[in-house]
């Protein structure tokens, strides 16, 4: 249930004018503000949600980008305040968007993006659920081929998470770029670049 929940971790980036959404460089402070409201709107979106799955995915929504030391968004939880449910997707969001090529930076390798992971531990993320995620990324069984593990794998799709109260969205520019990185693929590359991006605690 929590792989699928997570897909819609950034369903509020809807919300988020492209201009900001899609910007290649870096954000301004304004922008970075602007941006950081996608998890109350993700969360908004998917309130007053009857079912299990739907209520898990507006926390998720809302609590990603808490850090276990307080120092996240939009709330400023610290360590236990942040669900379970929040911490695992915080090291399986910024994994993702380590190992995956953008705009503004190269992909990270798998190495590269555990050892960040493992610097973060404490300070960003949960020390257990990093413990616990570093196994699974370092586990070949997992994961033969080397090259995906796929979080939203179960029973459900996303056909079985209507938005609450009958809601519906018109696919946009900004829906399309949510829902194309929404199934929480964790990938990693076969190269090696060169150079090392900024650390992923700076990324909304």
């Amino acid at each position: 249930m929590l792989g699928i929940a997570a897909r819609l971790h950034d369903v509020g980036k809807i919300g988020i004018p492209d201009t900001v959404l899609l910007k290649p460089g870096k954000l301004s402070p304004e922008q970075y503000t602007q941006m950081q409201t996608h998890t109350l709107i993700g969360a908004r979106i998917l309130s007053g949600g009857r079912s299990e799955l739907l209520r898990l995915a507006e926390e998720i929504a809302l609590t990603h980008h808490e850090r276990w030391d307080g120092g996240g968004y939009p709330r400023g939880l610290s360590g236990a305040q942040i669900p379970m449910s929040g911490r695992i997707v915080a090291i399986a969001d910024v994994f993702d968007a380590l190992t995956q090529a953008r705009p503004y930076k190269r992909a990270w390798t798998l190495q590269e993006a555990i050892e960040e992971i493992q610097q973060q531990s404490g300070v960003h993320f949960d020390p257990s659920v990093v413990e616990a995620a570093v196994a699974v990324f370092n586990d070949p069984d997992l994961n033969s081929t080397g090259e995906l593990v796929n979080l939203g794998a179960g029973q459900h799709s996303l056909d079985d998470l209507p938005l609450a109260q009958g809601r519906t969205c018109t696919r946009s520019r900004s829906l399309s770029t949510c829902w194309s990185s929404a199934p929480m693929s964790l990938s990693w590359p076969g190269s090696r670049p060169n150079t090392r991006p900024n650390t992923c605690s700076t990324w909304p």
